[in-house]
């Protein structure tokens, strides 16, 4: 492959960060000839840009949107797409998906973080014993923020055809499903969700949800996932309790792993000499575009016919809407 192609649809932030991430991977990879993204106007025919294989698509629209770009994708000739979560709304939508044959990956770039990826070597390699249960949050507080301040301004998070029928379920609970997923190994028996809507400023916006999973061997996870946390920013914290040690991490400290052992408790630190994504060393500022940039570069690898590490697929998404939609 003689040179990558990007074409993007979308505009906002996560848009944005793609690009970041791209410019970051082009930087550390100018022998990939990766060129600069072509915007795709939203309505405009993907059949037009004629694609050929060295041709990417970033979709970083409004989620509703997903699903049908990813179909109208593969129908015009795109052989790579890479998606931001969630790639589907509901389970229509996540059935439609199962029509999608192309390799695509989706953007959880937390699963991605060097504390994380240790974490699951730990619990592959029996370090912890028997895992008992995951659990942790992930918090922020742009509703409460939004609902005390009286702002009124509405997004096309407040349009249904745009957003879906939910907010924290699709947008943060997506990412809290595919990380305890991704640490298990093992999709759950079952999955159930409780839903709040206080401080919510759409009927359709739930702002606070408890999730739990019940796995074979009588194992559980649990997680609080909202935006009404008040005096939040984005803290995801993930603890798994075995039956040996018990292992936490947090995304504001992504490059540390606590672990408590009977009465003890120790800290460690990613190596300096792991290099993970951007290539920067550890504790630097790059934050979730960490992730972004790793996701990219393992699949940019596998267009070019490179060995690649594995990055977040379609299939696995799919698993983690089927479940949190209550398919």
């Amino acid at each position: 492959m003689a040179r990558i192609q990007p074409y993007i649809v979308g505009s906002g932030a996560a848009s944005r960060a793609l690009q970041n991430s791209i410019g970051i991977v082009s930087t550390l990879h100018p022998e990939w000839n990766i060129q600069k993204p072509i915007h795709v106007k939203r309505d405009q025919s993907l059949k037009t840009l004629q694609p050929g294989k060295e041709s990417v698509l970033f979709l970083a629209n409004p989620h509703a949107l997903h699903t049908r770009y990813l179909l109208e994708a593969q129908a015009a000739g795109f052989s790579w797409v890479v998606c931001e979560k969630p790639a589907a709304v509901n389970a229509e939508q996540v059935k439609e998906l199962s029509q999608v044959k192309i390799p695509v990956a989706v953007c959880h770039g937390y699963r991605q973080t060097w504390g994380i990826q240790t974490l699951k070597k730990m619990l592959e390699q029996g370090e912890l014993g028997a895992w008992i249960t995951i659990e942790g949050c992930y918090w922020q507080s742009s509703a409460a923020e939004k609902k005390l301040s009286g702002d009124r301004a509405t997004t096309w998070k407040d349009d249904t055809a745009l957003s879906g029928n939910y907010d924290v379920l699709l947008d943060l609970g997506t990412h809290w499903t595919d990380l305890v997923f991704f640490l298990a190994g093992e999709l759950p028996l079952k999955t159930s969700v409780w839903k709040s809507f206080a401080n919510t400023t759409s009927s359709h916006r739930d702002t606070h949800n408890l999730i739990a999973m019940e796995f074979k061997g009588e194992r559980r996870a649990f997680g609080s996932v909202s935006k009404t946390v008040h005096g939040c920013g984005n803290d995801l914290e993930i603890h798994v309790i075995g039956e040996k040690k018990t292992v936490s991490w947090a995304f504001m400290n992504p490059d540390q792993l606590v672990i408590g052992e009977g009465g003890d408790r120790r800290t460690v630190h990613r190596p300096g000499n792991s290099l993970f994504g951007s290539q920067q060393y550890p504790f630097h500022s790059t934050g979730w575009l960490e992730g972004y940039v790793e996701i990219i570069k393992q699949y940019f690898r596998q267009m070019r016919g490179e060995s690649y590490e594995p990055y977040p697929t379609l299939a696995e998404q799919r698993a983690v809407l089927g479940a949190i939609l209550g398919h």
